[in-house]
């Protein structure tokens, strides 16, 4: 079991008064003590220390809470805590209970266009509702439809991210019911209303998003028809929230009953009530009756605790549809669901109420309770708190630190963005030039383009002729190659006498060395024969030769030569 510390930004019972959010801190600490938790409530503005129903409260005390946090397993918030500061120093797990989107209701107050008002949203609600999811580790919703929403919203600030992937951080808890039944007696409406009225009881602060004029309508109609219904209206005017919330719709609403004559006939209008005398309230009612505007995000994603607390007082209740609890009305039918009907055809459905419906709607409203008190209902958060973890991603997703370590960065690239405009400013002032320069020479350009035209004139003229030499020129070179093949066929024939005459001129060199050769010879006999005509000079032959060499042309001096020789 856990001990766990559960902050309050208001005192949960203030001079015996309390709303909605309060009511369902205490209910979830009644449930947890039942559980075996132990429960401390931190209270602003409380003086001194008490215990109730085993539920300590203690004052808020930053320096004595921090001082003392190791002694608690689990801290709770609301989702309107957002002191940063404190909740970056607390090291225990923390749960934050969103059940009301608080985000969305603030859409309906009545901001201006105006600066003022726009850092009034964005600093007083936008930016100080994210600290909590920032700082939360478990976060507990009312509905389904709540879950989608603040999954998406967890999404978008990193809270849901790779590393904590496999961790539910969201969990259901409706607002419950009480268990037992109204115990009270005492009179407070019928100290005004007779007792033969049937009383239809609105208890609830006219917010922006509700539509209290369609019930004052109801009631216009309802009395032109029977005089047994009263409207009781009660704390239509809260003293834990700014009148702009409701003070346009009381206006109108009060001017409305007073025209029509209602107020105080039809029409009784009570003040805030103490949370002591709900019971009672709820115990001299017949009826309940809660309408709100219909396709609007708060309507889609509010849970209508005050239409689940009339069920816990027995009341068949007229809601006007389109959120969570009026689909419990149409799915346990515990009364009426207006929907798209006029508010003649809702007052018709009233008066045709008989003792039969009522009494069959009172035991389906004992079903509704059945399935919806506290202790049924507390157990996603009963066992977080069994098992407490912390996210040890979210110190890496804080969205301030985040962008606080891109700010060099984006300050860097609305530098960079600077320079580009200031570049694209003189890239816009030379492309004006060049516009200008543009049309100037348009009119050169018409004057360029008859130029041109001749110029295409003369051009084909040109090309004509190109034509004709490059035709004259096909002629030249078929006359020039003939040539070249003429100049090629001499060579050849050059060549080959060049060869023959070159064949011819060794033919003749070598009869030449031939001769030459022979002539050689020749002369070495010669003047072998010289050598040897000298020796017959000297000796007898020669005589002989010579003397016979006058007739040696006739036959017998022939023959005496040779035998000479």
């Amino acid at each position: 079991m856990s001990n766990i510390l559960m902050f309050s930004h208001k005192e949960v019972f203030s001079d015996g008064k309390t709303f909605g959010p309060s009511i369902r801190l205490w209910e979830l600490a009644k449930a947890l003590i039942k559980k075996g938790h132990k429960i401390t409530i931190v209270e602003k503005n409380r003086k001194k220390e008490e215990t109730k129903e085993n539920i300590k409260f203690i004052e808020y005390n930053t320096r004595y809470i921090l001082k003392n946090i190791k002694k608690y397993d689990v801290a709770f918030i609301q989702l309107w805590f957002n002191d940063k500061e404190f909740l970056s120093r607390i090291k225990i797990p923390i749960v934050v209970d969103v059940y009301a989107p608080y985000l969305l209701e603030h859409i309906h107050y009545d901001y201006k266009k105006t600066d003022d008002d726009f850092w009034r949203f964005t600093d007083d609600i936008l930016l100080s509702t994210l600290i909590p999811f920032q700082y939360g580790d478990y976060f507990i919703c009312a509905s389904k439809r709540q879950r989608h929403y603040y999954l998406g919203l967890l999404a978008a600030i990193g809270r849901l991210n790779p590393y904590n992937k496999n961790k539910d951080i969201v969990g259901i808890v409706p607002f419950g019911v009480k268990s037992g039944r109204p115990i009270g007696g005492k009179k407070i409406l019928r100290e005004i209303i007779p007792k033969d009225k049937k009383i239809i009881l609105w208890m609830s602060t006219f917010f922006n998003w509700l539509n209290p004029m369609q019930t004052a309508k109801i009631m216009y109609e309802l009395s032109k028809k029977s005089n047994k219904y009263v409207l009781a209206v009660v704390g239509a005017k809260s003293p834990f929230v700014y009148k702009k919330l409701y003070e346009d719709n009381y206006k109108q609403f009060y001017d409305f009953v007073k025209d029509k004559k209602m107020l105080d006939k039809s029409v009784f209008i009570f003040d805030y009530a103490d949370y002591k005398d709900v019971d009672s309230i709820y115990n001299e009612s017949d009826l309940f009756i809660a309408t709100y505007k219909q396709n609007i995000l708060e309507t889609e994603l509010s849970y209508r605790t005050r239409v689940s607390e009339a069920m816990y007082g027995r009341l068949p209740v007229i809601v006007s549809g389109g959120d969570i609890v009026s689909d419990f009305v149409k799915e346990y039918k515990t009364g009426i669901v207006i929907d798209n009907k006029s508010e003649a055809e809702i007052a018709q459905s009233i008066i045709s109420l008989d003792k039969k419906q009522i009494s069959t709607m009172k035991k389906n409203i004992e079903k509704f309770l059945s399935n919806n008190t506290w202790n049924k209902l507390i157990d996603p958060l009963d066992n977080f708190c069994r098992k407490p973890f912390t996210d040890k991603t979210k110190k890496d997703f804080i969205f301030e630190q985040l962008v606080d370590s891109r700010r060099d960065f984006l300050l860097h690239l609305r530098d960079d963005r600077d320079k580009k405009e200031g570049h694209n400013k003189d890239l816009q002032e030379e492309l004006n030039q060049r516009k200008n320069d543009i049309s100037k020479s348009k009119e050169d350009t018409h004057v360029f383009e008859n130029l041109l035209t001749e110029r295409d004139a003369e051009i084909n003229d040109f090309k004509r002729i190109l034509i004709d030499i490059k035709k004259e020129n096909a002629i030249i070179t078929e006359k020039k190659n003939e040539i070249v093949r003429e100049k090629d066929e001499i060579v050849r024939e050059k060549d080959r006498i060049i060869e023959i005459v070159t064949e011819k001129n060794k033919e003749l060199i070598k009869e030449r060395d031939e001769k030459e050769y022979i002539i050689s010879e020749l002369k070495k006999k010669i003047s072998f024969l010289e050598g040897k005509l000298g020796d017959i000079r000297h000796s007898i032959t020669y005589p002989l030769y010579k003397i016979t060499h006058s007739f040696g042309k006739t036959n017998f001096g022939k023959i005496l030569q040779k035998l000479l020789k």
